[in-house]
């Protein structure tokens, strides 16, 4: 059983071999990007893959090849619910877009003041991920609303301090 911890941007493995009683960290911390995916090979070695890049604990793995998969062209426009939720003070979330367009990205108060502009500017397709520090900010409910010529939804958070 694995698990990947988040601390202040640096994630890092950890492994169980009693059901999640002990666990053990597994290599050296990572302080960059947001852990995307993770995969144990056969022989155990982890491989996370971290905004676009890979990263493994087996310093004998060579990547020959990286399949981007379906995640660059998705198929429908979409805002995810961010996490963690309730967040302190950082949190993340995915948005897809389909064609290239005007993309604005802002989060609000309870009031519906404008709190942040996280993206404001023309996007191509695929799936990008957005990360909102609200260490200025008080507790409470904050929106967060992904807009583009097509498509407007908004999504509720929570900051606990």
């Amino acid at each position: 059983m694995y698990v990947i911890a988040d601390s202040s941007s640096r994630f890092t493995v950890h492994k169980s071999v009693d059901g999640g009683v002990h666990w053990n960290r597994i290599g050296d911390p990572i302080t960059w990007g947001n852990v995307l995916s993770m995969g144990v090979t056969p022989s155990g070695s982890v491989i996370l893959r971290i905004e676009y890049a890979l990263y493994t604990n087996d310093t004998t793995f060579n990547v020959t090849s990286v399949s981007q998969g379906g995640e660059l062209n998705p198929e429908n426009l979409r805002l995810g619910q961010n996490y963690p939720n309730p967040f302190n003070p950082t949190t993340t979330f995915q948005f897809s877009i389909v064609n290239s367009q005007l993309t604005i990205v802002k989060v609000y108060d309870l009031l519906g003041r404008e709190v942040a502009t996280l993206v404001n500017e023309v996007k191509g397709p695929g799936v990008y991920t957005a990360r909102f520090d609200a260490s200025s900010l008080t507790s409470g409910i904050y929106f967060y609303r992904l807009r583009t010529p097509e498509f407007v939804e908004t999504k509720k958070m929570l900051l606990l301090r």
